[in-house]
């Protein structure tokens, strides 16, 4: 027997543009704003002290990139913990500028009398579609294609896992041309989530960009083969907040501020799937994380964020 089964949380993101130029000289700085309470920003100590509208969550100092991993796998994946070791040592190595997200996907998702547990979200399918992983478990790096390294012969961006440490290393390594920062809290009386990010550019953005906001879980005990009966599963995509394609951020061409205001609430659901005793799985929002990255016009991550949520 085998069948799934998600229920999609109710989502509200209201906007709000603010726009400021200089008719002679539009600025180099681009910012965008995405509200809520609590605050870390990438690279820098958070500052809890300043709740003016003119607080800032990223870094206006050049800053190096962050590695964003997004690993395809399923609890039926008999070589997902071949993967995760990887992930785990790059995590250990390079600390908060690697940051992970598990995609339940491939031809065995769902939920079986042996495997119970169901991580599939509603957009798995469309995000295996696009990378076509030949085997799992597969992965992206920043959503790049190295052709050298990638499976570019069955037409996929993933990248085997034995790449993953030299990919890594290149991508820390070099200069971010945008910086993330950002915060989150949730109300445990309303079950609403309220994210706000801030998008710095440090150079010139010529075409519309994209920003993702995602919804991850960490520490769930199920089964994993490979992994045991109770296996510590982490990273694992409950949705995005800004849907499959993002939401887009405008170009900048020259030299004035430009700020966008943003504010993303997302309810959440009372279950996601099925769990290791065939029972619906109730979130933990004490296992939660955000993790937020933007994309070129070419779906390329330019740069991520992870961001902790303060509970209410």
């Amino acid at each position: 027997m085998c069948y799934k089964l998600v229920k999609r949380a109710s989502r509200v993101m209201t906007l709000h543009l603010v726009t400021k130029k200089d008719p002679e000289n539009m600025s180099k700085l681009f910012v965008v704003l995405f509200f809520v309470f609590g605050l870390w920003s990438c690279g820098q100590d958070p500052d809890l002290t300043n709740a003016s509208d003119t607080k800032t969550y990223a870094s206006r100092e050049p800053q190096n990139r962050h590695a964003l991993l997004e690993i395809y796998t399923n609890v039926r994946d008999g070589h997902f913990k071949n993967g995760i070791d990887v992930v785990e040592r790059l995590k250990d190595k390079y600390e908060d500028q690697v940051h992970v997200i598990r995609i339940e996907a491939g031809n065995f998702v769902g939920s079986t009398d042996r495997f119970p547990t169901d991580f599939s979200n509603p957009f798995g399918d469309s995000l295996y579609a696009l990378v076509k992983p030949p085997k799992l478990p597969g992965g992206t790096i920043n959503r790049a294609n190295y052709i050298d390294k990638s499976f570019s012969g069955f037409g996929s961006i993933a990248v085997p896992f034995t790449f993953w440490p030299e990919i890594v290393s290149g991508i820390t390594s070099s200069s971010a041309e945008i910086n993330l920062g950002g915060q989150a809290a949730y109300s445990r009386t309303t079950r609403q989530l309220t994210v706000e990010m801030e998008a710095y550019f440090l150079e010139l953005n010529r075409d519309t960009t994209f920003l993702h906001v995602a919804l991850i879980e960490n520490n769930i005990i199920a089964q994993q083969n490979g992994g045991g009966e109770y296996y510590q599963h982490n990273n694992v995509l409950r949705d995005f907040l800004t849907g499959f394609s993002g939401q887009p951020i405008p170009p900048h061409m020259s030299m004035s501020d430009t700020n966008h205001l943003r504010s993303f609430q997302y309810r959440l659901p009372e279950f996601y799937g099925l769990g290791p005793d065939q029972r619906l799985m109730t979130p933990n929002i004490e296992e939660f994380e955000v993790i937020a990255f933007v994309t070129d016009h070419h779906s390329k991550v330019l740069n991520s964020c992870s961001i902790p949520i303060t509970i209410n």
